[in-house]
């Protein structure tokens, strides 16, 4: 089990570190997939209605041991130009992949430039997760001892107000105990490109209510320009000597 609980805490600090790739790469997987689909279901589609020649090998027998009624004329040869060419399987998807390749392009275009803009919108805004963003730990600074860091940037070009925290003990599914997060330096005012962190004992807290030994995970919850932000949760195992 300790194993697993590392695995998620490295899964969650790299999102944390790489959120931004992460949501672009997982925007670009969805586009793909979706003009992938709708390909391949236009194929399905056209190969359906596409008339189809199939000649037997008697069909093709006969046609070969037939005699034609009319004389060819000496000399006279077929041109080249005029050969005829029947389209291969192999053709009709070449075709195809020729034809989807350049609407791939423009749809990834337009989506990374729909990225871009919206992040250059929320930055200009301070809007959470890119104008505003959160960064949290879970420490054990002693023998224990029970501490949650919490590091609270402000990239945009605006000021914030970060009026207030409280700590969320998740206790299984769709339960979880909230308190009161007790940060002297709040309510405080973030000025733009700055940051403030802060570090919540939470051993007084646990101590005195035993039924947080239960805890699954711990987060936080703050309070930035009137709208409730909560961390991503850390997994926790407590052991009751």
């Amino acid at each position: 089990m300790d194993k697993i609980y590392q695995l998620v805490g490295r899964v969650r600090r790299f999102i944390e570190a790489h959120w931004r790739m992460v949501l672009v790469t997982l925007s670009m997987i969805v586009v793909l997939q979706q003009c992938t689909i709708n390909r391949l279901r236009w194929e399905v589609e056209q190969m359906a209605t596409r008339p189809s020649v199939i000649m037997s090998h008697a069909d093709s027998a006969a046609i070969a041991d037939a005699k034609p009624n009319v004389v060819a004329a000496p000399d006279t040869a077929v041109p080249d130009s005029l050969s005829l060419h029947v389209p291969t399987e192999a053709d009709t998807v070449r075709e195809a992949v020729e034809r989807s390749v350049p609407w791939v392009l423009i749809v990834i275009g337009v989506v990374l430039l729909g990225v871009g803009i919206y992040i250059f919108i929320a930055v200009r805004n301070a809007v959470f997760p890119f104008g505003v963003s959160f960064r949290s730990k879970l420490r054990k600074p002693g023998q224990g001892q029970v501490a949650f860091y919490v590091k609270v940037s402000n990239r945009s070009p605006k000021s914030v107000e970060v009026t207030s925290a409280q700590v969320n003990f998740v206790m299984g599914v769709g339960q979880v105990r909230r308190f009161r997060a007790n940060i002297p330096s709040l309510p405080i005012t973030l000025q733009p490109h700055t940051s403030f962190d802060s570090q919540i004992n939470l051993t007084g807290l646990i101590g005195a209510n035993l039924e947080l030994f239960q805890a699954k995970a711990i987060s936080m919850s703050l309070v930035v320009s009137g709208k409730t932000h909560t961390t991503l949760p850390h997994a926790v195992a407590f052991r009751q000597g």
